[in-house]
């Protein structure tokens, strides 16, 4: 493997789960490092391989007034409708380049929450990388951060008391369909990640594996949640493990 592009052969599909919070999102993104990874990732796009980027926010904000519906029918009708060369695409097989077999997912953090969410709710083999994924019960995966609200979370803690009143959150936390998922998984965590404590991760990883999943899992020393400064030896492991599922 010594290029991008010979790693990642053309018109297969890289579905790419950018995730953060903020408001200023174009800083976070810089700051997170993703300017690079799209950089590099434009190497694919040269060759003819499709890139479909879903930035968490635009994700997120797709959820709204999304609780009475099927999820199923926001993966396959939402969830995929982005821009691709120009044209807005709603299904994978509107991508004329693409070869009905391969589809890959990289997801970031919150990012890598939905790639595991998108997984349990389709069945789908999709090979799947996660960099540090939040990956706790719902609604503790939301209450975690509050502390990076200007309100302390007050807001978020006052409407998911009202959504308890009428649901069960367990029904929409992750971590109960494990089992629905069919793709093999690369996982990465940085040892000094400020964002996504290690443990939850080694716990995520321990539960896929106690389900008898195909996760492989990587942890860096003195690597942050960004993968830096481990950030090309990731990269590099990602690449091979698309070439190694590649049908």
């Amino acid at each position: 493997m010594k290029t991008l592009s010979s790693a990642i052969i053309a018109t297969q599909i890289l579905l790419i789960l950018f995730g953060c919070n903020g408001n200023d999102y174009e800083k976070t993104r810089i700051k997170y490092g993703m300017k690079r990874y799209e950089k590099k990732s434009e190497k694919c796009d040269s060759t003819g391989c499709a890139k479909i980027v879903l930035e968490y926010p635009a994700i997120k904000s797709a959820f709204n007034g999304l609780v009475e519906d099927s999820l199923t029918n926001y993966i396959q009708s939402t969830l995929l409708e982005n821009y691709f060369q120009g044209n807005k695409v709603k299904s994978l097989d509107q991508i004329p380049q693409w070869d009905q077999k391969n589809v890959f997912i990289w997801g970031h953090s919150n990012g890598g929450q939905i790639a595991l969410t998108t997984l349990e709710i389709t069945g789908v083999n999709y090979p799947t990388t996660l960099w540090a994924p939040v990956s706790k019960p719902f609604p503790y995966s939301v209450l975690y951060y509050t502390d990076d609200s200007i309100d302390r979370g007050k807001l978020i803690r006052s409407e998911l008391a009202k959504f308890e009143e009428v649901y069960d959150v367990e029904a929409y936390s992750l971590t109960n369909y494990l089992e629905n998922i069919e793709a093999p998984l690369l996982v990465h965590q940085g040892k000094s990640d400020d964002a996504i404590p290690l443990d939850w991760t080694n716990n995520l990883v321990q539960k896929l594996e106690d389900k008898g999943k195909n996760v492989t899992y990587y942890t860096y020393p003195a690597t942050d949640h960004n993968m830096r400064p481990s950030w090309d030896m990731v990269i590099a492991r990602d690449l091979e493990f698309f070439k190694k599922h590649s049908r």
